[in-house]
């Protein structure tokens, strides 16, 4: 799976300061039979244009405005849309924060360290959660890897940062509560959102992966052999970077298009992603 821009290094340095920005990023998810989901392979189109980002997967596109603080779902099969105000639906993201259940931890292993992927040098950073007191405990470890911006990426993110920092000091609020009721579970929580945040630079692969424990009481259904490789990972990559001009009609809903409920066409766009 490495068919990444084969000299990204000097792609990147080839765009213009001021421009549009267009990718490919495949993602490859290969999940146990057991977990109820497909082995898939999919791939999804990103367009930077401004303060907007447009992300088309699965005949769905996701247009988020961060100056107009407004998130629009639009479904070419079958001809509907949504729209939603931004904050809201990065609040009811976070909720799930409060939520987690007593035997699952997060903590940061490691932050911008040194690496190479596909033979361009990156900065990695890893996370590992950990699973315990269920039928499946394990741990997923995640890395993602970056590269500093690129100057056609440099240029817009200020503009697509701008609605993260609207609501980002009464969420920390509220996770600091959570942090002195549960400091052993929420504490590493909240560093791995930080350094996630506080990235400055393009990612331009991840990859996470959900392994079992040894004594995981599911091993008896699934059979002892998954115990030694991943039941589930997930894979993206970006792929075909291009700052030509983008463009402004795949930000607009189609003439037609009937109007239905946010949550309706946000549940599809899950379903159509791994199932």
């Amino acid at each position: 799976m490495k068919t990444l821009l084969p000299t990204l290094a000097l792609a990147f340095c080839a765009l213009p300061s001021r421009a549009d920005l267009s990718y490919d990023v495949r993602e490859t998810t290969i999940v146990h039979p057991s977990l109820g989901m497909k082995t898939k392979e999919s791939l999804a189109r990103v367009m930077i244009k401004g303060g907007s980002v447009a992300v088309r997967q699965n005949d769905i596109v996701e247009v988020v405005d961060s100056q107009l603080n407004l998130i629009t779902l639009i479904d070419y099969r079958t001809q509907t849309f949504a729209t939603s105000n931004l904050d809201e639906v990065e609040r009811d993201d976070d909720k799930g924060f409060d939520s987690i259940p007593q035997g699952i931890r997060s903590e940061l292993v490691q932050s911008g360290q040194a690496a190479v992927w596909n033979g361009v040098a990156v900065k990695r950073d890893v996370s590992r959660t950990v699973m315990t007191g269920s039928e499946a405990p394990g741990e997923i470890l995640a890395s993602s890897d970056w590269v500093d911006d690129i100057p056609a990426f440099a240029e817009q993110r200020s503009a697509l940062e701008a609605g993260d920092k609207r609501h980002v000091q009464e969420l920390e609020a509220e996770l600091q509560t959570l942090i002195f009721e549960h400091p052993d579970r929420f504490a590493d929580g909240l560093k791995v959102r930080k350094s996630a945040a506080g990235v400055s630079g393009f990612q331009i692969h991840s990859l996470t992966e959900m392994r079992l424990a040894a004594d995981a009481p599911m091993l008896k259904a699934i059979g002892s052999e998954s115990a030694k490789r991943p039941i589930m990972s997930v894979e993206t990559e970006v792929m075909n970077l291009n700052a030509g001009d983008v463009d402004p009609g795949v930000f607009l809903v189609p003439r037609g298009f009937n109007k239905v409920e946010f949550r309706e066409l946000l549940a599809q766009k899950y379903m159509r992603r791994h199932y």
